[in-house]
């Protein structure tokens, strides 16, 4: 699991493992393609969005709207005891 070294401002931040690439996993037409290979991507995001986004109801307040945009990560790793 990856945790925001002590930045309350990316409280926010997520991150999801997959086998395959997004790419990959846009092309797919059906569930169990593709099939996984040996290479873990490891997608960061900086927010998420959530529930609220005009799925069974209004849209979100724009001041808490979240527009893509480009974003730095600095990332440290660290071995595990």
């Amino acid at each position: 699991m990856l945790r925001p070294a002590k930045d309350t401002e990316w409280a926010r931040a997520g991150q999801t493992g997959a086998g395959c690439s997004s790419g990959a996993l846009d092309a797919a037409a059906h569930r169990g393609e593709p099939v996984p290979g040996d290479t873990l991507w490891l997608h960061l995001d900086r927010a998420q969005h959530g529930i609220g986004s005009q799925s069974c109801g209004p849209g979100v307040l724009p001041e808490y709207r979240l527009d893509a945009a480009p974003v730095a990560f600095l990332l440290a790793f660290t071995p595990l005891d």
